[in-house]
């Protein structure tokens, strides 16, 4: 935050009296490897419509899963070589529009460094406020059209131009972005990006949206799978001898009403609305 200059100290007596100043949490996990990590997000459900964020500008788009399939199926039939890399601290690279001020009391556990007088004018957005993933999606947009990149009609999350060897594509999934093309073209592309965001590079394309990806070029092969989230459905539900059940409803049978006292409970509709989610996913 500091070095994104997030937010600066002012004094309370210099903000105006009925200005709403939101409060903050922390987000704590420990990440599979270990590490133990923390994210400061503030608490969006406190801005107010009009003053902080307007309602109808607070969306931000991902790439259409039938976008990802589509250049999947380029990538086989070009034999592409495709990377993927992750923008660091995302929502602390967009703009407030519109001399948007947003204040934001000091963030628990830091109270010390600050005088008991001042609260913080946030400069940039941060986790928890309803316009940072539109805010930083735009700051993504304009870097790519900086990068001489056309940006799709039919997927705004879609983004590629011609070179002299040939085509180049991005998609962007908020801060998973995905770069695809002749190896020589995406390489270079992919640096001029990392000037323009501090990234992680994840590496060549094995894994994006919760899937595994197996990609086999010279035969023509790609492969998704999800084996972490059917693991969980044996995990977590009392499968018979571990394997998915046959869809239990009847093709063509009438759904008849039910009895109250047969109604499901809490427990288990919490259970059920659980598995169902996944499924979707």
């Amino acid at each position: 935050m500091q070095k994104h200059k997030v937010f600066k100290p002012v004094k309370r007596s210099q903000v105006l009296k009925d200005a709403k100043i939101l409060s903050s949490m922390w987000a704590m996990k420990k990440k599979a490897n270990g590490t133990h990590c923390a994210r400061l997000n503030a608490r969006g459900y406190e801005q107010i419509d009009g003053e902080h964020y307007d309602e109808n500008a607070k969306a931000a788009p991902v790439v259409n899963d039938a976008t990802i399939k589509i250049v999947f199926i380029l990538m086989i039939m070009a034999r592409w070589y495709s990377e993927i890399v992750d923008v660091c601290g995302a929502f602390l690279y967009g703009e407030f529009e519109n001399e948007t001020e947003v204040y934001m009391e000091v963030p628990k556990g830091f109270e010390k460094y600050f005088p008991a007088d001042v609260i913080l004018l946030l400069m940039k957005t941060i986790h928890g406020l309803k316009q940072a993933a539109n805010a930083f999606w735009k700051k993504l947009l304009k870097a790519y059209l900086e990068m001489a990149y056309k940006w799709s009609k039919a997927d705004p999350c879609l983004y590629f131009k011609w070179t002299a060897v040939g085509h180049v594509i991005w998609m962007s999934w908020v801060d998973d972005c995905i770069v695809c093309g002749n190896k020589q073209n995406v390489l270079p592309e992919k640096e001029k990006f990392m000037k323009q965001f501090e990234c992680d590079e994840v590496g060549e394309l094995k894994e994006y949206i919760c899937c595994k990806i197996d990609y086999e070029p010279e035969k023509g092969q790609l492969k998704l799978m999800q084996p972490v989230l059917i693991q969980s459905f044996v995990d977590e539900f009392d499968l018979p001898n571990g394997d998915f059940p046959n869809t239990p409803g009847i093709p063509g049978d009438v759904l008849q009403h039910g009895k109250p006292e047969d109604a499901v409970g809490a427990a288990d509709q919490s259970m059920y609305h659980s598995g169902t989610g996944k499924l979707i996913h």
